[in-house]
Parts: structure tokens; C-alpha cells; sequence
């Protein structure tokens, strides 16, 4: 009953805020007033409260925006000599793009015309001036990347993930203890992969089986260590 609220919720602030090109799974909240009615924003992503956001911006599945984040500017020309820039009129706009699995945290800038890829997470207080590659953690004003958050195959595993419909993915990780460590959660994701990816039912009960009788060997073998002589 209280989740059927919490979407009737949503949908009720997405009419509001005249948010007309949102998914409807879109996690609607309050304090979206200065968001441009534009914007596209995919399922299961989040803008937090008191955020500004300009035109031609789109935003994929899963992504998180934090509050006040700004995604502004760029676009007054200020390039011709002999003329005020406020008198200079404006240049085109340029879209901004941000991917899936994406987090920004609160009060960073980012530049109308940038592009941050999927899964990559942008540190509080940043200012985003170029593109964010996929996966990248960036920080700092201007942001500079400062590691990647996977490796080369966990990222293969993540975005073999995003590929899914984002409903499948919402079921299947949405039940999850919000407390759960982060090497539970990766023990999670992995065996989660590995099943979605097997191609024959038969062959998961195989290793299912498999493993349960090098168990009950170990449970056997344990037991005979404790028998006394």
C-alpha cells in the first residue's frame, strides 16, 4: 500500500511540474521548479531538490542527481570584440547527456554541452567544464578524473547489467538490504551475472548439484575427522 502512494506520489509531481518527457517510473520529488520542462530524464533516476537545470538535457536509467546540482551556462558569446557580451547575443544551444548508473553529488556544476557516461560519478562541489568518460569517478574544479570505479571486466559485467530492462533490474536488486556490505553485494551481482548469462536451465541445475555434493562431501569427510579412534 505505501509504495502504490509513494507512485501515485510521483506521478501527481511529474503532472505538476509539467515534466512531460520523464519515464513514468521516474523518481519524482519535490523541489523541481527551476528544471526545464524538457528534459528527459529515464526510469528509476532521481533529481534532488532545489536543482537548476537548462534545456537540451537528457538524463538515462538509474542515474542520481543530488541536491542543488546546476547543469547551466555556456552559451553567451562573448567572442566578438567591440561588443558587451550581455549585447552579444547567445550561442546555439548544446545538449548535455547524461548516462546510465550515473551519480552527481550536490552542488556541482556541469556545463550545458558535456557528456558524463554511463556509471560514472561526479564528486560534491565539482564543476564539469568536458566530457566524463564511462565509469570514471571525477572531482575537483575543474573535475579531473581521478580513478575508474571498475575494472576492465567488471565493467564488461556492469554494462551487460544495463543492457537489461530497467524493470528486471529494479525487481531483482530493489529487495536488498540497504545495510548490506559492499563484498555481500558484489558476491550478489556476480552470481547474479553468472545465472542471467547461462544460456541452458539444465546446466545451472548441473552446477546447482555439483556443488552441493562437493558440499556434502566436505560435511562428510568433516564428520569422520571428529569420529574418535
Amino acid at each position: 500500500m505505501l509504495d502504490k502512494l509513494r507512485w501515485l506520489k510521483r506521478k501527481i509531481l511529474i503532472k505538476w511540474y509539467g515534466l512531460n518527457n520523464v519515464d513514468h517510473r521516474f523518481l519524482a520529488t519535490t523541489g523541481l521548479k527551476r528544471v526545464s520542462r524538457d528534459i528527459k530524464c529515464g526510469a528509476y533516476s532521481y533529481i534532488g531538490p532545489n536543482s537548476i537545470i537548462y534545456p537540451q538535457v537528457s538524463i538515462g536509467n538509474f542515474s542520481m542527481l543530488a541536491n542543488d546540482v546546476l547543469i547551466i551556462g555556456g552559451d553567451h558569446n562573448f567572442r566578438t570584440a567591440g561588443i558587451p557580451s550581455v549585447l552579444n547575443g547567445r550561442d546555439s544551444a548544446r545538449p548535455t547527456k547524461i548516462g546510465h548508473d550515473v551519480w552527481i553529488g550536490a552542488r556541482s556544476i556541469i556545463f550545458r554541452g558535456v557528456t558524463i557516461g554511463d556509471g560514472s560519478i561526479i564528486g560534491a562541489g565539482s564543476i564539469v567544464t568536458k566530457d566524463i568518460p564511462p565509469y570514471a569517478i571525477a572531482t575537483g574544479a575543474p573535475a579531473r578524473v581521478i580513478k575508474y570505479r571498475f575494472n576492465d571486466s567488471e565493467i564488461e559485467i556492469h554494462q551487460t547489467m544495463l543492457l537489461e530492462s530497467p524493470d528486471s533490474i529494479y525487481n531483482k536488486f530493489n529487495n536488498l538490504p540497504r545495510n548490506i556490505s559492499t563484498e555481500k553485494l558484489n558476491e550478489y551481482s556476480l552470481r547474479q551475472s553468472s545465472w542471467s548469462q547461462a544460456s541452458d536451465y539444465t546446466t545451472n541445475m548441473g552446477l546447482c548439484l555439483d556443488e552441493l555434493c562437493k558440499l556434502a562431501a566436505t560435511v562428510s569427510c568433516f564428520r569422520l575427522e571428529k569420529i574418535p579412534a
